[in-house]
C-alpha cells in the first residue's frame, strides 16, 4: 500500500498539472510581452496618499536601463496571483504593477 501511494505521489509531482504555473500564465496580455514582467522586491515600493511609488534600477529589473521611479495610482494596480510584487517595464516605462493582497 505504501509503495502504491509513493508511486501515485511521484506521478502527480511529475505531471504538468501539479507543476507551479509560470508567472507569464497570469500576467495580462496588455502588460506583458516576452520578458517585460518580473517579480520585484517589496523594498522597491513605497506607499503614498495617491498610490504606490515604484523605484526600479537595472539591478532590480532586467528591462530598466537606469534608475527611475513611477507613481502608480491605486485603481491602476493589478492583483498579483503569487503573493509577490511584479513590475512590467517596456521601452523604459512602467506598464503594469501587480501587488500582493493588501499591498504586501
Amino acid at each position: 500500500m505504501k509503495r502504491t501511494a509513493l508511486l501515485i505521489a511521484a506521478h502527480l509531482l511529475a505531471s504538468p498539472i501539479a507543476a507551479p504555473a509560470d508567472a507569464h500564465d497570469w500576467y495580462d496580455r496588455e502588460c506583458c510581452h516576452a520578458q517585460d514582467c518580473q517579480p520585484i522586491p517589496t523594498a522597491a515600493i513605497r506607499w503614498s496618499a495617491y498610490g504606490y511609488i515604484v523605484t526600479l534600477t537595472p539591478q532590480i529589473h532586467r528591462q530598466v536601463k537606469r534608475s527611475d521611479g513611477w507613481l502608480v495610482r491605486f485603481p491602476d494596480v493589478r492583483r498579483s496571483l503569487d503573493g509577490r510584487w511584479h513590475a512590467c517595464v517596456r521601452n523604459g516605462a512602467l506598464v503594469c504593477l501587480y501587488a500582493p493582497p493588501a499591498g504586501g
